[in-house]
């Protein structure tokens, strides 16, 4: 009877034993298979982000080659141009189609692929007209606020004020009721009235170049008591010098719907500049300029003035209005500064600079009117293309 027990509990330990290990086996081949199936997922999934990195590469490498394509080629892109077949890249290909979107638009569309994982990118190039950029006062610095407190803002609501920084700083000031204002900043502002837009607007201006013709332009002796510059005549100059607010005189002649180039070194005037016709001035300031009283543009002519200020040293390129001057004119100074520093001091048209302030490094001090440009105004910088991408 006892071995009888002891046999019975021998086979009742094996049935035991062979129950675990069925378990474990159970077990193990259980856990192998979640684990060959998350490995499937992470393979699946690395695919998916080099198909989707393939796509990407495929789509800026066509918006490459459209922004550096001629004008003419633009024209001609349409559904599949240029970019119709499959092009091998690393361990996939992408394959890359192009159509315009609107008469300022192209919809590119990329798919990477990567064992038979696809991912698709589109990528929808909008055309700027540069121009664009004199919407009211931009200031393109990524340091400290635009103060607005001391700058008298009017407009008008069927052409709104844009008033655009770059960063997230405060903007402070007031605006006249009734004025147009759009804001364009990314925290919570400080000016009140108006109607205000909080829309972040992320702007690169480039610098400004000379003409390529510079080298042809006809000099112009300093010194002369009155300076004329004749119509269908680009000129360089050195230096615009008049220190006496009752000797001397500026005269541009742009004629009718003409552009006259007029590179100078220096300005330091205290003189009215006449601006006669109905075309464009363009005066490129390779150093600075300093505009005192009781100094003004004037003329009764629908001319249009713009003042480029080169450079990027503060210390020799800036622009500076003081002392109740009137400035009628655009301003673009992306690289460098623009000061506002007196209470008398007006200007219409609009700015876009790295700073606008005043001299003593405070807000600027004055009187602003935005006045737009006209449709038909060109500006001497190509076309900027703006990216916005889209995943599927």
């Amino acid at each position: 009877m006892v071995r009888q027990l002891k046999h019975n509990k021998k086979g009742s330990a094996l049935v035991l034993i062979i129950m675990v290990v069925a378990v474990l086996m159970i077990l193990g081949t259980a856990l192998l298979s979640v684990g060959l199936s998350d490995t499937k997922v992470a393979v699946k999934h690395q695919e998916i982000v080099q198909a989707r990195n393939i796509a990407l590469t495929g789509v800026n490498v066509a918006a490459e080659r459209i922004i550096n394509m001629q004008e003419s080629d633009l024209a001609v892109i349409n559904a599949s141009s240029g970019f119709n077949t499959h092009v091998p890249f690393g361990e996939g290909s992408y394959f890359v189609t192009a159509s315009h979107g609107s008469a300022d638009t192209i919809i590119l569309s990329s798919s990477g692929t990567v064992e038979g994982m696809t991912s698709t990118v589109e990528l929808t190039l909008s055309v700027d007209d540069p121009s664009n950029l004199f919407d009211g006062l931009r200031q393109l610095a990524e340091n400290g606020p635009l103060d607005l407190k001391q700058l008298l803002i009017q407009g008008a609501d069927v052409n709104p004020i844009n008033i655009t920084i770059n960063w997230d700083e405060d903007v402070y000031g007031e605006v006249a009721d009734g004025v147009g204002v759009n804001l364009h900043k990314d925290n919570t502002d400080e000016l009140s009235n108006g109607y205000i837009d909080l829309n972040a607007d992320q702007t690169e201006a480039p610098p400004i170049e000379l003409p390529d013709d510079v080298a042809s332009y006809t000099p112009m002796p300093t010194g002369l008591t009155d300076l004329v510059f004749e119509e269908g005549i680009n000129y360089t100059i050195d230096e615009i010098y008049f220190m006496n607010e009752n000797i001397g005189s500026i005269t541009f002649n742009t004629g009718n719907k003409g552009v006259q180039n007029v590179v100078v070194n220096r300005i330091y005037s205290k003189i009215p500049f006449t601006v006669n016709g109905t075309g464009t001035l363009n005066i490129y300031i390779t150093g600075n300029a300093y505009f005192q009283t009781p100094s003004k543009t004037s003329g009764s002519s629908e001319a249009t003035i713009f003042f480029y200020i080169m450079g990027d040293d503060p210390d020799v390129n800036y622009l500076t209005m003081d002392a109740g001057y009137f400035l009628n004119a655009y301003i673009y100074a992306p690289q460098t500064t623009v000061y506002i520093s007196a209470n008398n001091t007006e200007v219409h048209g609009a700015i876009v600079a790295e700073e606008i302030k005043r001299n003593d490094n405070q807000g600027p001090q004055g009187y602003f009117q935005y006045v737009p440009l006209s449709d038909d105004q060109t500006f001497p910088l190509p076309p900027q293309y703006n990216r916005s991408y889209y995943s599927n």
